[in-house]
C-alpha cells in the first residue's frame, strides 16, 4: 500500500518539492506500476532466454570511413557569425 506519507519521505529523500494532488497523482501512478511489475512477476519466463536488448542487434555502429567531403558552406551553415574561414563566438576570457 502506497501511502501519502511514503510519497513525502521520497520526494523529502531526493528534495523534490510536491503538492497535494501531485502526491495523490504520484501514489496513484506508483499502485500502477507496482501492479504491472506484480502482473510481470507472474508470467512464465522458464523458456525464455535473457536479452540485452530487445531487438536482435549485433552491431549498430557504422564503420569508420574517412572521407574527404567536407563542404565549407555546409559546416557554416549553422554558424551564427562568420568572418571569412573563422565562426566568431563571444568572448568569455578578459
Amino acid at each position: 500500500m502506497i501511502t501519502k506519507e511514503m510519497i513525502r519521505r521520497m520526494a523529502n529523500s531526493i528534495k523534490l518539492a510536491v503538492t497535494e494532488e501531485e502526491e495523490q497523482k504520484l501514489a496513484e501512478d506508483l499502485k500502477i506500476f507496482i501492479n504491472y511489475i506484480d502482473t510481470m512477476d507472474k508470467l512464465d519466463t522458464s523458456g525464455v532466454e535473457p536479452m540485452t536488448h530487445v531487438h536482435n542487434i549485433e552491431n549498430v555502429l557504422r564503420e569508420d570511413v574517412v572521407t574527404n567531403q567536407n563542404n565549407r558552406e555546409a559546416l557554416f551553415r549553422n554558424a551564427p557569425m562568420r568572418q571569412d574561414q573563422f565562426i566568431i563566438v563571444p568572448k568569455i576570457i578578459e
